[in-house]
């Protein structure tokens, strides 16, 4: 990585950082609504319309905290596989 990429991501990362126990439980929220029939990142960004691009993230860290796991593919609106992820 470059030096401009890794301030840009720093500066990033303290800007969202305060937000992040919220959005992580909006995605979480989201994906618990969905039962066993799992949610999409598409899906979940659908559900919570005004986060915006910061949500992948959130997923990937509610993965690694034990609270949410991949449970199979589905095709998205554009027909590409995306991971289906269900509460742990």
């Amino acid at each position: 990585m470059n030096t401009a990429t890794e301030t840009t991501s720093a500066e990033a990362y303290t800007a969202i950082k305060p937000k992040l126990p919220s959005l992580q439980e909006k995605v979480l929220t989201a994906i618990k609504a969905t039962g066993e029939t799992g949610a999409t990142m598409e899906e979940v960004y659908n559900a919570i319309p005004d986060a915006g691009y910061v949500l992948h993230q959130r997923a990937s860290e509610l993965n690694k905290a034990g609270k949410i796991k991949v449970n199979g593919v589905r095709r998205n609106s554009k027909g590409v596989n995306q991971k289906v992820w269900i509460a742990a």
